[in-house]
């Protein structure tokens, strides 16, 4: 069940289609919205002297990031109050770390994290905030592409690969599996990828979810191949399991996972 769903917001006009996919969900699940507005303050490299000047321009930084965040958030409070359902507001003040970690345990205490696309030249914003609600939150994370419509997944594409991290994004995404019209097991290629198509299918058929296995030719990438099968079959939500290492952003995710979040077109639910 999905009753506790988290927003992203950073005060961008960006927020707008968050607020579209999170205000639906809301309403197809019957579940709470939390809006997390993370307000940025940033502190560059200043030589110490705790007597001097330096202290002054920390503070005049902070209280200039506060101030601006005041104007955002009366803006963003505006706006929630045309959402469908009322939404609970929390703002937060801090460092890039310090959002980091806010966002992971409230993450934890939902069941859904939605963020907007972490990657890419057009849409790049807050990499290692969405990396901590993936990776630290330990629940499913929604990633809103900048141009996708909010609406019902009536037809889901799961990208199966046989692992820890797949079974994880089925788990998550059993609601949205249940409430689709149509759901595609696909595997890309042959062999150790493949094992255990027929068998999640069963699993899933006991659950109630009715799903179609297919089998994709190998190409050039794997994310290219999935991204293909959503757009011939006209998919509303790719799910996929995160694959990488918790440590540098850098490195933390793995080609498939990284390749898919950065070009996607379609919603994407990940969890690792």
């Amino acid at each position: 069940m999905i009753k506790d769903i988290v927003v992203h917001l950073d005060g961008t006009d960006k927020d707008e289609r968050r607020l579209q996919h999170a205000d639906a969900l809301g309403a197809l699940f019957d579940a709470r919205v939390t809006a997390l507005f993370t307000n940025l303050i940033e502190i560059g490299y200043i030589a110490a002297d705790p007597v001097g000047a330096s202290v002054e321009i920390v503070a005049d930084a902070i209280e200039e990031a506060r101030s601006a965040g005041d104007e955002t958030e009366a803006r963003l409070r505006k706006r929630l109050e045309a959402m469908s359902r009322p939404v609970t507001f929390q703002r937060c003040d801090g460092t890039d770390g310090e959002l980091r970690e806010h966002a992971a345990r409230l993450a934890r205490m939902s069941d859904l994290f939605v963020a907007g696309r972490p990657l890419g030249v057009e849409d790049a914003g807050w990499p290692s905030l969405f990396q901590s609600a993936l990776f630290a939150g330990g629940r499913a994370v929604y990633m809103v592409p900048p141009d996708a419509p909010a609406g019902s997944a009536r037809t889901i594409v799961i990208g199966w690969r046989d692992s820890r991290e797949t079974t994880r994004a089925l788990a998550e995404a059993m609601p949205f599996l249940r409430a689709a019209d149509k759901v595609i097991l696909a595997s890309v290629g042959r062999g150790g990828d493949d094992n255990g198509a027929e068998e999640i299918a069963g699993h899933l058929g006991r659950h109630g979810v009715d799903c179609v296995v297919k089998s994709l030719p190998p190409g050039d990438k794997v994310s290219e191949t999935l991204l293909a099968e959503c757009a011939a079959v006209g998919a509303d939500l790719l799910v996929i399991g995160a694959y990488g290492h918790s440590r540098f952003w850098e490195w933390v995710l793995g080609g498939t996972t990284r390749n898919i979040l950065t070009v996607s077109a379609v919603p994407v639910l990940l969890a690792h």
